[in-house]
This record gives structure tokens, C-alpha cells and sequence, in this order.
């Protein structure tokens, strides 16, 4: 009785293991996100507009949108900032997954910005476009990975 209740669950086991292995393996395969290169990130910006339209709206939205402003932003708010939309919308393209797809959010302060996050939930990448108004960003301590796209907008590799 002990050795079928063992291969009982030896089968169920296995059972479970044939069910889940490729769902893990689709999770894990999704996990890295090519790098951004400075031509891949231009490109993106060319498309949307260019970066002098990026900046426009962005100076836009930072006027409209208050200090105690919910920070994160809805695509529908972004209506009429059309190249930030288009830029949020080829990311989360380039997510690969419309579960994880892109964000965008708006963190206050001195050095507030519109980030805008996209990847999959294991690895995320982020296109921080500060104030306008701001002339040059300094790069925080953490952005070993960063690169200047312009002087107000920092790109994750």
C-alpha cells in the first residue's frame, strides 16, 4: 500500500511539474529587456514628435498638474500631449506584455519629472523626462546605467 500511495504522488508530482514547468519558463524567459541604446532611444523620440515636442508638452503638463496632484498618470490624461502618448504607447509596445506594459507617473519636488517606466515586472527600465525649466540634471549617485538623451531627460540602459 505504501509503495502505490509513493508512486501516486511521484505521478502527481510529475503531473505538476509537466502543468507549471513551461509557465515558469515563460515567466523567467521574460525577464530581461534588451538594453536601450542612444540611437534605439533617438528613434523613439524622432517618432513620437522629437525631443523639442517631448519637452513642450512635458512643460504642459507640469503647469496643469498641481503639487497634490495624483502622481501617476492615466493614458487618458495624456490626450493632449500627443508625443509623450505616442512615446507611452511605443514602450509599452516594446514591453512585450500589455499585462506589464508601460507607466507614467509624475514625482514631486525640486527635480520633479515624468517618469515613464516600461519592461516586465522582474526587470524595469525608465525614460525620466524632468522639467523643462531645468537646465542640466545632474545624475543621482544610483545611475551607473543612465544615459543623458538631452539635458532634461535621462534614459535607463
Amino acid at each position: 500500500m505504501k509503495t502505490f500511495v509513493h508512486v501516486v504522488l511521484a505521478l502527481s508530482g510529475l503531473f505538476l511539474l509537466i502543468i507549471a514547468l513551461p509557465q515558469v519558463v515563460a515567466y523567467v524567459g521574460r525577464s530581461r529587456v534588451p538594453e536601450m541604446t542612444p540611437p534605439q532611444v533617438k528613434a523613439l523620440f524622432q517618432a513620437a514628435g522629437g525631443i523639442d515636442e517631448v519637452d513642450r508638452e512635458a512643460e504642459m503638463i507640469f503647469k496643469h498638474r498641481g503639487p497634490n496632484d495624483f502622481p501617476v498618470l492615466q493614458p487618458r490624461e495624456l490626450a493632449n500631449a500627443r508625443a509623450i502618448q505616442s512615446l507611452y504607447t511605443n514602450l509599452e509596445m516594446y514591453s512585450g506584455t500589455k499585462w506589464n506594459g508601460a507607466s507614467a507617473a509624475i514625482w514631486p519636488g525640486n527635480n520633479r519629472c515624468i517618469d515613464i517606466r516600461f519592461g516586465n515586472h522582474w526587470l524595469a527600465k525608465h525614460i525620466l523626462i524632468y522639467d523643462p525649466a531645468i537646465k542640466k540634471v545632474s545624475l543621482p549617485d544610483w545611475s551607473t546605467n543612465w544615459f543623458y538623451l538631452s539635458s532634461n531627460i535621462l534614459v535607463s540602459r
